[in-house]
């Protein structure tokens, strides 16, 4: 006659469970995230330089640095020679940020804060 398997017992079953659960593959780790974004956007202002205008303060670019709009000192930066502390009271470090780090339409919106016309540049004979 056949003998019929036993029953495993409990202590026999345990160790079998824990040694399957130990070798279950640990989950895969979550994705990284997203790298930072470096493209520039648009300004999220309407720009109210005309071309005209633009024509003009680039004149005063000419004179007061030579073309440069990015300019850092120590008194006056960005590229129409504005001091630091006329860029701060007519909202240039609230709106743009540094003066030599702003557009070049940023500065020309700030200048005309402070004089709504450029200086005369003919003969190019000082700064503000």
């Amino acid at each position: 006659e056949r003998a019929m398997p036993r029953a495993a017992s409990a202590d026999a079953v345990m160790p079998t469970l824990l040694a399957q659960a130990l070798t279950v593959p640990p989950a895969p780790p979550p994705p990284p995230p997203p790298p930072p974004t470096t493209t520039t956007s648009a300004p999220s202002w309407a720009d109210p330089v005309t071309e005209e205008e633009r024509v003009e303060w680039s004149r005063v670019n000419m004179c007061e640095e030579n073309g440069n709009w990015h300019v850092r000192g120590s008194a006056y930066s960005g590229g129409l020679g504005i001091s630091e502390a006329n860029w701060v009271r007519y909202g240039g470090q609230r709106d743009f940020g540094p003066e030599w780090a702003a557009t070049p339409d940023e500065q020309i919106v700030v200048a005309m804060r402070i004089q709504p016309y450029p200086p005369d540049q003919h003969g190019c004979t000082g700064g503000w």
